[in-house]
């Protein structure tokens, strides 16, 4: 077993022009310390050499308003069980900055980001001969999971279509339209997903032309997604990739993040709360071995 590491980086994003601050866990020798960093305690080494080669590298995708530590639990269970992990945070949908929450734009943009990352780490003079090409994954979180969808090549229902059916998606804005083209990345051959809206994908050949493995877990109290993922979800003669599907009991639309610190978990709000009886802490550690276990074995 590794120890987890971490180091700050930062692009231009190639289409928007301003800054893409990503944060990398990975693999190393070097102690863990604890790093008090905002509401989060990160458990990790600043910093240090990378321990491994030739190594899966995961993309992992915060949901709107969130930020590159919101998995960062997650994140170095998967960096000591050796993975190399990069966790973009989003311009204008992140917690620094959410001007444009819930813009088809930022949706759009979303997706070539994630693409820009894989770009980056591949080339990077260290990170990149450490990671593997042939093994990428993907996790993302609420619009991060629907952003997953897209990118491993599901088509979302029309955006008018879905707003008569079942009314506007979370921080969706009316006055957005559908954009003429998705970008999509064949490099992901294995995506978990949490707290995806199942509705905008839940329509005859919508999974048609995914191949990647997918971990789909969505939380039983979402109240930000009234529609559950049932188990018909998944239309065996149109989608012929692996499909894991799951939801949680007990859990809320915020459970899958890491834990915040207590004191700061007050001022936090929402994201910090759970329905009552449910153990974040707890359920955090089976989600990480989920996690490990889902991307060892579609990765290898």
């Amino acid at each position: 077993m590794h120890t987890a590491a971490f180091q700050r980086l930062s692009w231009t994003d190639a289409r928007l022009g301003v800054a893409l601050r990503v944060m990398v866990f990975y693999p190393a020798a070097a102690p863990e310390v604890d790093l008090p960093l905002g509401p989060y305690l990160l458990r990790a080494a600043e910093a240090a050499d990378v321990s491994v080669s030739h190594c899966p590298l995961i993309i992992i995708s915060h949901g709107s308003g969130g930020s590159m530590l919101s998995w960062h639990e997650h994140a170095c269970a998967l960096a000591r069980a050796g993975f190399m992990v990069c966790v973009p945070e989003h311009p204008y949908n992140n917690v620094f900055d959410n001007s444009k929450e819930g813009r088809m734009e930022v949706f759009v943009e979303r997706c070539y980001q994630v693409s820009q990352c894989i770009d980056e780490m591949l080339r990077h003079d260290v990170f990149g001969r450490a990671v593997d090409v042939e093994r990428i994954g993907y996790v993302g979180h609420s619009a991060g999971a629907n952003v997953g969808m897209v990118l491993v090549g599901a088509r979302p229902m029309d955006v008018q279509q879905h707003r008569q059916q079942f009314g506007l998606m979370l921080h969706e804005q009316e006055s957005d339209q559908a954009p003429e083209h998705l970008h999509t990345e064949p490099r992901i051959r294995a995506a978990a997903l949490f707290a995806m809206v199942p509705t905008w994908f839940q329509y005859p050949g919508a999974l048609r032309n995914v191949q990647a493995s997918l971990l789909l877990v969505n939380a039983e109290l979402d109240a930000y997604i009234p529609v559950p993922l049932g188990g018909d979800f998944v239309d065996s003669s149109e989608c012929k990739a692996t499909v894991h599907q799951e939801v949680v009991p007990g859990a809320g639309h915020f459970s899958f993040l890491s834990s915040f610190e207590t004191q700061a978990a007050q001022r936090i709000g929402a994201p910090a709360k759970d329905p009552p009886g449910f153990d974040r802490v707890a359920y955090s550690l089976k989600l990480q071995t989920q996690l490990v276990n889902f991307f060892q074995t579609e990765l290898k």
